[in-house]
């Protein structure tokens, strides 16, 4: 465990996503639109270029994880993907516009990953509530609508918890629902 002390960390904003790890960076969301990086193999160290602007729709950054050895920033309406071109000066992401797709998460808490395999609670841009997975950068829902209905009662007032678990050679990912 360490302390992040480094004036370049951008801790500012009323919210900031967990860590991803990628090639040795450590990446982190920050509601003003950018994916931030630290320095290589260091997760102390941040320099001031180290950042990259989400901007395929103008939604805050709200979650990040890693997939097939790339980036994914979800927004709250959008998700995007990047690739690291090994740049030397800046943030060594580039995005794969490809792969932008207009369905984001709700916050961090309700992203969770099961191998290569991404499962969040999110609502895309004409739809409802409900859990997505996402397996080659495209995101499918997989819940039924009945899970839908339940995952709606907290988007008023709640929060949803997503985890994953293996047990007995099977995977799970569960959704808890705050009120």
């Amino acid at each position: 465990i360490a302390r992040i002390i480094d004036t370049d960390f951008v801790s500012t904003g009323t919210y900031i996503s967990n860590f991803a790890p990628l090639d040795g960076y450590a990446f982190y969301a920050t509601d003003d639109g950018y994916i931030n990086n630290s320095d290589l193999n260091t997760v102390t160290s941040y320099a001031a270029l180290g950042r990259r602007a989400v901007q395929q729709y103008p939604d805050p950054s709200v979650a990040v994880a890693t997939q097939a050895n790339a980036m994914v920033v979800f927004g709250l309406n959008s998700k995007e993907v990047f690739q690291n071109s090994g740049l030397q000066t800046g943030s060594p992401l580039t995005p794969v516009p490809q792969f932008t797709q207009r369905i984001g998460v709700l916050d961090q808490r309700s992203v969770t990953q099961i191998e290569d395999d991404i499962y969040f609670v999110a609502s895309p841009s004409e739809g409802d509530l409900g859990v997505y997975r996402m397996r080659g950068f495209a995101a499918v829902p997989v819940s039924t609508p009945t899970v839908n209905r339940i995952l709606g009662t907290a988007a008023v007032g709640g929060a949803i918890y997503a985890s994953s678990f293996k047990m007995g050679g099977y995977s799970y990912a569960a959704f808890c629902v705050s009120l």
